[in-house]
């Protein structure tokens, strides 16, 4: 592998992960309990991930039946709007100009053709897209599905069937507009990279996040030849207190779920490091037995 790590594999830590720093032994958990003093009422924080990639659906049970005792499930953004918001041109378009003005022509076919190998009928349209827009539909399309559906919208799906009340912490748009701060630069790196050497970064992410390695995924997040530091800043702690913001209000009503990416959960900027500075009480839920979630009855409809 090369030395300079891949961007793609690096957006699917970003966008729907986060932030760098290490954490102890003891910390090695996907799945957390918090609380107040203040409030007799006890809510969770499991990190997800974005791929539809069955390996990673090898879980604790836990999880599953701490989401089925909450009443509120809380995501990074409401899903459902948000394939409503994707569809609305003055989020994803430019309002003049195109790509063929920022890129060469050959970079530009580049990333068409990235774009149609993972969304094939999408490549027309690249042009006309923002740089954000563009990366993020990039970094969502890129690995090859062994499953149904991705961590964060299995678990979304879930609340809905159990009538639970979801919300988002935050809008797609916002996202977008983050990615737009990579701008046009971001996307050359991206048309850069091959594709044997995201699988090898997608494939390290994978069994990581499956084994609930938060130093492995950290120490992939961290690679500054990835991007610039104002770039993560902007992508992993600005929204981290921004999700904490958001969060505060929903877990002050207690039986919340919230989901969010793995690596919200690591660093001195982390969502668990801004809730405790908040005075809440922060502690990784260990144990439970692990087993596939994607059983037959799931994809059946009928249960998990």
């Amino acid at each position: 592998m090369s030395q300079r790590r891949k961007i793609l594999p690096m957006l699917v830590l970003l966008m729907m992960l986060c932030t760098i720093g290490a954490q102890t032994a003891e910390d090695q958990s996907l799945l957390w309990k918090v609380s107040h003093p203040r409030s007799s009422h006890t809510s969770y924080i499991f990190g997800t991930i974005h791929l539809q990639d069955s390996t990673v659906f090898r879980q604790r049970d836990t999880v599953l039946t701490l989401l089925d005792a909450c009443t509120t499930f809380a995501a990074e953004i409401h899903l459902d709007s948000a394939q409503k918001i994707m569809m609305n041109p003055a989020v994803i378009m430019r309002s003049s100009g195109s790509l063929y003005d920022d890129l060469d022509t050959p970079t530009v076919r580049r990333l068409m053709t990235l774009v149609d190998k993972r969304m094939p009928g999408l490549s027309a349209l690249i042009p006309r897209l923002k740089p954000g827009a563009l990366t993020a539909l990039l970094a969502m399309g890129q690995h090859e599905a062994t499953a149904p559906e991705a961590m964060d919208v299995f678990l979304w799906n879930l609340a809905k069937r159990k009538h639970r009340n979801t919300v988002g912490l935050e809008y797609v748009s916002e996202q977008i507009q983050l990615l737009d701060t990579m701008g046009v630069d971001g996307l050359k790196r991206i048309a850069r990279d091959t594709a044997n050497e995201d699988a090898d970064d997608l494939q390290r992410m994978i069994v990581a996040y499956r084994n609930e390695n938060l130093d492995d995924l950290t120490a992939m997040a961290s690679d500054t030849a990835v991007m610039a530091g104002n770039e993560r800043e902007s992508l992993n702690d600005d929204r981290n207190h921004r999700l904490v913001d958001r969060m505060i209000p929903i877990l002050e009503r207690g039986r919340t779920f919230v989901a969010v990416g793995a690596l919200h959960l690591t660093g001195s900027e982390s969502v668990i490091a801004l809730l405790r500075q908040r005075g809440w009480t922060v502690t990784p839920v260990i144990g439970g037995q692990r087993s596939q979630w994607l059983t037959p009855a799931y994809l059946r409809g009928s249960r998990y």
